[in-house]
């Protein structure tokens, strides 16, 4: 059984979003300026940084100034589904996603995999980084993830 839920329409456009490479990943932040020289008013989709749940957002509301510098989804998008809304304090997707979107130690990363019974391929992990390398995934490997311990409904 999978350990997470999401509705299936949201979750296709999410994950194709994630592997279209359109979205410049970044940390941190649900979207950010990459250019100080642009106001948020006039920002494009290719002047900002986005973590996973950014993007996510993003394609839910294609409000871009409302994402701007937040580090949660604190309001309700039209589209954005609940199971992806809260802190990584109190939202084990979130917390997932948090952690392979801005970095987790390999160690941290295999216990909690276990611990919560998250699909992962921890031998690859383990032939390309040390135990106490910090590890960061890229969208595609976050999209790999997700469709790997995400039931779609």
């Amino acid at each position: 059984m999978k350990k997470f839920r999401l509705p299936k329409e949201f979750a296709e456009k999410w994950l194709t979003a994630l592997r279209s490479g359109e979205y410049l990943q970044g940390q941190g932040y649900l979207a950010e300026l990459n250019d100080p020289d642009i106001s948020e008013d006039n920002a494009l989709v290719s002047s900002c940084t986005f973590c996973c749940i950014g993007v996510g957002a993003y394609i839910s509301e294609r409000n871009l100034t409302g994402l701007l510098g937040l580090e949660i989804v604190t309001d309700k998008y039209e589209g954005f589904p609940e199971e992806l809304t809260g802190t990584a304090v109190d939202n084990l997707f979130v917390k997932a996603l948090v952690s392979l979107n801005d970095g987790i130690l390999l160690s941290q990363l295999l216990e909690n995999c276990e611990q919560n019974s998250l699909i992962i391929d921890t031998e690859a992990l383990k032939e390309k980084h040390s135990t106490y390398q910090n590890v960061r995934f890229s969208f595609s490997e976050i999209a790999d993830f997700i469709e790997n311990n995400t039931e779609f409904y």
